[in-house]
């Protein structure tokens, strides 16, 4: 996420209030001049606090998804990816740099 935002690109989550606080937490780390890690120290907190709520961002959270990236891989091997996936039963969602698979 910190990287997707670094780069102002990125998915965007149906829960919107539990996405801003992530956003809002590395907005003030950035403001703050704080290295990445900090940043991302400040994302986790908000994200675990979140996940003890009961709130998932992301399937991923769960066990139920999982992000390939995608953006060094060749057509050819990013069609079979989801060419496998599917076969399996897989939802298949291609980002601009991943390949998100939803089981």
């Amino acid at each position: 996420m910190y990287d997707n935002l670094q780069r102002n690109d990125g998915p965007t989550y149906s829960n919107r209030v539990a996405y801003d606080e992530i956003v809002k937490a590395y907005d003030d780390a950035v403001a703050a001049g704080a290295s990445k890690q900090v940043a991302v120290d400040a994302m986790t907190r908000v994200i675990e606090d979140q996940v003890s709520q009961g709130v998932y961002i992301s399937d991923h959270l769960m066990g139920d998804a999982v992000d390939i990236r995608s953006r060094d891989m060749s057509d050819e091997q990013k069609d079979t990816l989801e060419r496998a996936a599917r076969s399996v039963g897989a939802h298949v969602i291609v980002e601009t740099y991943n390949i998100h698979l939803q089981f």
